[in-house]
């Protein structure tokens, strides 16, 4: 607990009284010229004293535990630009709608209640104010700060199945040339669009890679005269602190680093680019010689799907659905419907079937033409009867 007091000359004491860890009491008092001023002066001289967490208690307010939980996330460890982005704004949203309310106040019918009305005008953001409140108090009750989790008590809303959308082979074939043709035929101003995105789709359809693991690759990474072509998943890019390309030293997750074969079709779209496979520099460098921007390559193919929108619904192609996600999603499902689930879950790098099934694969139209076979070549003939079958040796018993 901490009390401020004015004094005589116009500034202002704050007392705290608390104990250790180890059971003393401490009584500690500081001065500032305001009251916010006297708090932190009182908290920098007894930050030696105690943990940090001791701040965080069932008398402080959701917005107060939302600022430990971030400060907590960072001392972590370090944390790419845009994963901080994503926990800063969940916490955003979070406090929006339980930032008033004290730990003590956060009762299971209450949680439910905001969750709920909350699911009734955006469904995916209630869930998501679910999970991050959840994580919060977790991380509260493991300082003892609450008892329980409140939000434990009750799922978070459902979201209806959005539809996986993916291209037939032929139709993923022609990406590469539309977008040549766009190219050729595009007569806008302004600096023309980069013409190497068309073998960047070509690679993305034939080994699934995300723009920024593409753009994250060094001529070393990569071993195409070799009897087996290669391609070593080693890094990503992610957005820095003023938004430029950062080179982050593996993948999404750590475990995805990987070695992938390469088809006859990735290796054709990147031969051009490869000529030093000791060089660390990248395959796809910006004009200066440095990464390119995975937002450029984003831009460049919403460009492409909105100003080719009628060649490619000809083609039987959802334009705006046309994105590099597409053509992951359209090579997990190849591989899943010809080589099984598993095998696009490796392709991938996913930790789990589950993130394949439910995210990337669409079932195939028409299956069972091998389990078919198998059956035929069991009991394709007929066998005749049972007697003649099964019991032969007591049939001539009997004659």
């Amino acid at each position: 607990m901490v009390s401020i007091t004015p004094l005589p000359d116009g500034r202002y004491q704050a007392r705290g009284h608390f104990r250790e860890l180890d059971g003393r009491d401490r009584r500690p008092s500081a001065i500032g010229d305001t009251p916010e001023s006297a708090e932190a002066a009182l908290r920098a001289r007894t930050a030696f004293l105690t943990r940090e967490d001791a701040y965080v208690s069932d008398h402080s307010t959701v917005d107060e535990l939302a600022l430990w939980w971030l400060d907590r996330k960072r001392s972590l460890g370090p944390l790419a630009a845009g994963t901080l982005e994503n926990y800063t704004t969940d916490a955003k949203h979070v406090v929006e709608h339980f930032g008033h309310l004290r730990l003590s106040e956060l009762t299971i019918a209450r949680c439910e209640t905001i969750i709920r009305t909350l699911a009734k005008r955006d469904a995916p953001l209630a869930r998501r104010v679910h999970r991050t409140l959840k994580a919060m108090i977790a991380d509260a009750v493991r300082i003892d700060a609450r008892k329980t989790n409140p939000l434990a008590a009750f799922a978070a809303p459902r979201l209806p199945k959005p539809e996986i959308y993916t291209l037939a082979p032929e139709q993923a074939a022609i990406l590469s040339g539309a977008y040549r043709e766009w190219l050729s035929e595009r007569d806008k101003p302004g600096p023309k669009p980069d013409p190497r995105v068309a073998d960047m789709l070509d690679v993305l359809l034939a080994v699934g890679l995300r723009i920024g693991e593409l753009l994250a690759l060094r001529h070393c990474d990569l071993r195409l005269d070799n009897s087996t072509p290669t391609l070593h998943l080693t890094a990503t890019l992610t957005d820095g602190e003023k938004g430029e390309p950062v080179w982050q030293p593996h993948p999404k997750h750590a475990r995805q680093q990987r070695t992938i074969v390469l088809p006859l079709l990735a290796v054709t779209a990147l031969r051009p680019y490869v000529d030093d496979s000791a060089s660390r520099s990248p395959v796809f460098p910006n004009r200066r010689g440095g990464w390119s921007r995975p937002g450029n390559v984003r831009r460049i193919l919403r460009n492409f799907r909105d100003e080719w929108s009628e060649p490619l619904e000809r083609a039987g192609i959802r334009h705006g659905q046309v994105t590099a996600q597409l053509l992951r999603r359209t090579l997990a499902t190849l591989i899943a419907n010809e080589a099984g689930v598993f095998r696009a879950t490796e392709q991938l790098g996913h930790a789990s079937v589950l993130t394949t099934e439910r995210h990337y694969v669409t079932p195939a139209p028409v299956v069972g033409e091998a389990s078919a076979a198998l059956i035929d070549s069991l009991f394709g003939e007929p066998v005749g009867s049972l007697n003649d079958t099964i019991l032969p040796a007591q049939n001539e018993g009997r004659a």
